[in-house]
């Protein structure tokens, strides 16, 4: 399960709007790199092994990180 941190921070300075944004991005970054469900994210690796799944959970945390949002004027990165 992903958990993003320090998010009502970020609605509180910019907005629902912002927020909104921010989560469709990261929805749509999922969306095309793993399976999720429900209001939260989840990882399906069926019959992956704990040490087997390291890599994957490493491969999608560089491309969070590296995630571009444009909203209005702004852009996060």
């Amino acid at each position: 399960m992903l958990d993003l941190d320090h998010p009502q921070g970020f609605h509180d300075a910019f907005g629902r709007e912002a927020s909104d944004a921010v989560l469709r991005e990261l929805s749509m970054f999922l969306q095309e790199n793993s399976r999720y469900g429900g209001d939260g994210f989840m990882l399906i690796l069926p019959e992956a092994s704990l040490d087997s799944t390291g890599q994957p959970a490493e491969q999608l945390r560089e491309g969070i990180k590296h995630l571009r949002v444009q909203w209005r004027q702004y852009l996060w990165e």
